[in-house]
């Protein structure tokens, strides 16, 4: 799992039975995910920090999967995910499957946030007063430019689904929170996010 964070993902598989690698920029985060890490690394799941600047050298180097994960990725890579993408497909061995899951551009609240005439992006001041690099979402993504992308970089069978767990985070819905269900049964697209599942050809 690339982008690892918390070790909720990494967990799960390594409690399922796979033999999971967690690859994150653990030591730019200084002492905040320690216990998260000690947890990981006692259950038998290794660990490996990155770094930006040797970052896809590292991923590169572990070797190749059956199954490469990323979530919660590619929106914060700046100019490009192409590199990143690139890396991961390499990391799959032939038959196996990335996996991709970023927002979804066109979801429901960004429809309605840009109704309003307000920005769908990250407060200006945050982004503009900040040191780079900047950490937030460098661009978000559509279904069809995240099938492209995949398939771009030759994977195949591309299947793109549209997920919405948004609403577990409140305690109560309000009448807003409904009317986003509703549209969401009746227009799947508008689904807050984007998880897509992608083949190696076998060579």
């Amino acid at each position: 799992e690339v982008g690892s964070w918390l070790g909720s993902f990494s967990l799960a598989l390594h409690r399922l039975g796979y033999d999971v690698v967690a690859c994150d920029r653990y030591s730019n985060y200084g002492n905040a995910f320690d216990s998260n890490v000690e947890l990981m690394r006692a259950e038998g799941i290794r660990l490996v920090s990155t770094n930006r600047g040797s970052e896809l050298d590292q991923i590169a180097a572990l070797g190749q999967f059956d199954f490469v994960v990323a979530g919660a990725v590619i929106e914060h890579v700046p100019h490009t995910p192409r590199h990143l993408l690139e890396t991961l497909y390499g990391a799959v061995r032939p038959g196996g499957l990335l996996l991709i899951d970023t927002p979804n551009l066109a979801r429901y609240w960004n429809r309605r946030t840009l109704e309003r005439g307000e920005t769908i992006f990250q407060p200006v001041e945050d982004q503009f007063l900040s040191d780079p690099p900047w950490e937030g979402h460098h661009r978000e993504y559509t279904a069809k430019e995240l099938r492209w992308m995949l398939e771009h970089i030759g994977c195949e069978e591309v299947d793109v689904e549209f997920l919405d767990y948004n609403m577990l985070q409140f305690e109560e819905l309000s009448a807003e929170h409904i009317e986003c269900l509703a549209t969401i049964v009746e227009d799947p697209s508008q689904s807050d996010t984007l998880l897509a599942a992608a083949r190696r050809p076998v060579d």
